[in-house]
């Protein structure tokens, strides 16, 4: 199960939350230690990237992300974070041993890429800022090494919640 969903955020709301993020950036932490997650390819590959959990945001930014999204998507995830990619960055291809949970990722900015893995093959996604990709997290998936900072705005919902963005 995965999906595109064109323009779930206008170029200006993810310009928004871009500058903002990019305003930020001390706040974020760094994928390492045990705050780094181990994709397929182990330690021979480690992931690099920085991220920030809403929780631990700061306030004007939480309630920026608040105000700007649809209520749906924030009552009904578990949680939000921002990923940021320096350029060089990357997420190691990773898959869920269990489907409990759907991510809904979306890209501030454009012309990153990001993987997604179907029937076995995978899918070389060009980002397009304010688009999304709902997949389950039991979906092979990876940012492979970026050649640009990239940003991201994430959601993690279980896998019985229907995500309808636009409702």
């Amino acid at each position: 199960m995965s999906k595109t969903i064109s323009s779930l955020l206008s170029p200006e709301q993810c310009g928004k939350l871009l500058s903002a993020s990019q305003e930020n950036t001390d706040v974020f932490r760094k994928s390492e230690g045990v705050w780094r997650r181990m994709g397929t390819r182990g330690n021979q590959v480690l992931s690099n990237y920085r991220f920030l959990k809403y929780w631990r945001m700061p306030a004007s930014l939480r309630a920026l992300i608040d105000d700007l999204l649809p209520n749906n998507l924030m009552e009904n995830s578990n949680e939000i974070w921002l990923l940021h990619f320096p350029e060089g960055g990357q997420l190691d291809r990773f898959k869920a041993s269990k489907g409990l949970f759907n991510c809904l990722s979306i890209p501030l900015n454009s012309s990153g890429k990001f993987t997604l893995w179907q029937d076995g093959k995978p899918q070389a996604l060009t980002n397009t800022a304010g688009d999304a990709y709902l997949f389950s997290l039991d979906t092979e998936h990876e940012v492979p090494i970026t050649n640009q900072e990239d940003w991201y705005l994430c959601f993690l919902f279980l896998h019985h919640i229907e995500v309808v963005p636009n409702a």
